[in-house]
């Protein structure tokens, strides 16, 4: 009777590992295209993981570059002093540094194509810099937000290693801390040595920061 049931224990173990795909493809790919600014990113995916559930993941890193991260005026009003000294000569750019997730469902595989849902969540440290030619100011004003993207990536095989593909998602982040220069606005309005009567939308309005925006990206991968 023993025998019997650790012969069952072993038999049910080791059943999830039956669904296990034979060949799960390993893909190292890069990515660049627009988000909330210019932005590449580097990731690694395992794909075909599962014969009975088709499932795959992958994990990525990113960089994006903006040119415009705010209103300087508005942030030199919000976060330095009420917008006094210095010309319009403004030095201004800003850069989010991302990472992520997404769990893969394919609604199509063939041999050489695949496309799949992809969603998972998201974390930023975001930055933007205003310097202020002639008035003696510069500064960056800091967030860091956790979020989440749904969308689609699909891949078409080029030979038997290297692919070529596309990611079209929508990013959605938390509204979070604005920090800079001393002063921090909260999402909740509990804002800690704010200037004037500013809050939190007016301090949101003047930044570019990650919040809300379409995610396309051109996938060049690698399959081992």
């Amino acid at each position: 009777m023993l025998r019997l049931k650790v012969a069952r224990f072993c038999l049910i173990s080791l059943f999830p590992l039956t669904a296990l795909s034979a060949n799960p493809k390993n893909i190292f790919y890069a990515e660049a295209g627009t988000m909330n600014g210019l932005g590449f990113t580097a990731g690694y995916g395992l794909h075909d993981i599962s014969t009975r559930l088709p499932l795959g993941f992958d994990i990525f890193a990113g960089y994006v570059f903006q040119s415009d991260p705010g209103n300087a005026v508005d942030a030199r009003k919000i976060f330095i002093n009420d917008a006094t000294g210095g010309n319009n000569n403004i030095v201004e750019s800003g850069s989010t540094f991302f990472f992520g997730v997404d769990l893969l469902y394919p609604l199509l595989r063939k041999s050489i194509f695949e496309l799949n849902i992809a969603a998972g969540p998201r974390y930023s440290t975001y930055a933007a810099f205003f310097d202020y030619q002639g008035g003696n100011e510069a500064f960056k004003v800091y967030s860091n937000a956790w979020g989440f993207g749904v969308g689609f990536k699909s891949f078409v095989a080029l030979g038997d290693h290297f692919l070529i593909g596309l990611e079209t998602t929508v990013e959605y982040f938390f509204n979070t801390q604005l920090k800079g220069h001393g002063f921090f606005y909260n999402a909740n309005n509990q804002d800690d040595n704010p200037r004037n009567n500013y809050r939190y939308g007016d301090a949101d309005a003047a930044i570019n920061q990650p919040l809300l925006y379409p995610r396309v990206q051109l996938i060049l991968g690698y399959k081992l």
